[in-house]
This record gives structure tokens, sequence and C-alpha cells, in this order.
């Protein structure tokens, strides 16, 4: 009895040694012990599906910046929030002049957009992880330009207007015009160490921008965001 005694008592005092190790290792196999906030910026590579089959429609240069709000859930599954100031356009070249102009120009819109995306992450080593997301986001545009050159019966003049953001079909005015909302998914490929990340996201609009044609937002990412914890 005594021996099954110290037997018992042995197999107690290894047991609470060892289970403070296994807590130790399931935690660290956790992408993020809490919810974390913080900025995030990116160079975007903007474009449009094809307005017309007469014009020819390429990408343009752009920027985004923001705040996001990332909330860890068990499993290493995760939700992440973005409010960001993201511009987006494309470049339109037209080369007939008696459809539109012989229109060469570049379409620049800015929009505040809300996002959010639900995801997984997978802890590589250490403090380094992937993580891998999607969903849905929504956009408001807030003001626009639209620059470049015409062709005209005295040769090719300069473009350099406001773009009107309505929702409406009107033909009232020179300005091109714009509807206001822009929504679509978003997918994203992160990677993080510690506070720091890189990802690459891609924007697919869903929304039909034009009151009078078609055309979609295309937005293709490539950022970097810091963490505040």
């Amino acid at each position: 009895m005594l021996i099954l005694a110290g037997l018992l008592a042995c197999t107690g005092i290894i047991a609470q040694n060892a289970c403070p190790e296994m807590h130790e290792r399931k935690s660290n196999t956790r992408i993020h012990e809490q919810n974390s906030f913080g900025i995030r910026m990116a160079y975007n590579n903007t474009r449009a599906t094809n307005i017309s089959e007469i014009a020819k429609v390429s990408s343009l240069n752009r920027f985004q910046i923001g705040v996001f709000h990332t909330f860890y859930l068990p499993k290493n599954w995760f939700l992440k929030t973005d409010l960001i100031y993201n511009q987006k356009g494309n470049f339109y070249n037209d080369d007939d002049p008696i459809a539109d102009g012989g229109k060469k120009v570049s379409i620049r819109l800015n929009y505040i957009e809300a996002s959010i995306e639900a995801g997984y992450g997978i802890k590589i080593r250490g403090v380094h992880s992937i993580r891998i997301g999607f969903g849905p986001y929504l956009a408001y545009g807030i003001n626009g330009t639209e620059k470049g050159s015409a062709e005209t019966l005295y040769g090719r003049i300069g473009i350099d207007k406001k773009i009107e953001i309505v929702n409406t079909q009107t033909k009232e005015g020179t300005n091109l015009k714009i509807k206001p909302v822009d929504a679509g998914l978003n997918f994203i490929i992160a990677y993080q160490y510690q506070k720091y990340g890189m990802f690459v996201n891609y924007g697919l609009g869903l929304v039909n921008r034009e009151n009078w044609g078609e055309a979609l937002n295309r937005v293709a990412s490539v950022g970097v965001s810091y963490s505040f914890r």
C-alpha cells in the first residue's frame, strides 16, 4: 500500500509539472493571444473591366491607407475589420474620334472603404505566421478627377475636370458622372512577424460604377501593416 501511495504521489507531481508545458506548447501554436489594432498602407494597381469594345482600358498606380482591428478566435481563426482611404481608377484610351472624341484620360476615384474578412492563420515558426482571408467590402466615393486629352476639329485639347459622384443617369453638363457606391469582395494573403506585417490583397468589384455603360473596379494591392498590440 505504501508503495502504491508513493507511485500515485509521484504520478501526481509529474502530471502537475507536465501540464504547464503542455499548455505552453498548445499556446505556442496560436497565431496571437489577444485582439490587435493598427495601421496599414499599400500600393494599388487599379483598373476597371473594359468599358466598351472600342476603348482600351489599362491600369493606374494608386495608394491606400487606413486602420484595422483583428479579433482572434479559437483554433487560429480570426475576423479583421478595416476602414481605409482607397484610391481606384483606370486609364481610358479611345482611338475612335467619332465615338468618344478620341479620349486618352486617367479616371482617378477616391473612396472611403469599410471591409470585414474572415480568415485562418498558420504559425510557422516562433512569432512568424501566414494568414489567408476573404470577405466583403463597401465603399463610398468622395471625389474624383478626369485628366488627359481629347481630339477636336482644332487638334487635341487638354482635359482636367472634376468627376461628379452622383447616382443619376442624366447627361447634363460635360463632367463624367460616377455612382457613389462600390462593393465587392477582398481576398488577402498576409505574413506577420510580431507587430509587423506584409500583405497582398485583391479587390473584386461587383457593382457597376457607371451611370452610362458598365465598369467594375479591380484593385491589386501590396502593402505593410503595424499592430499597436
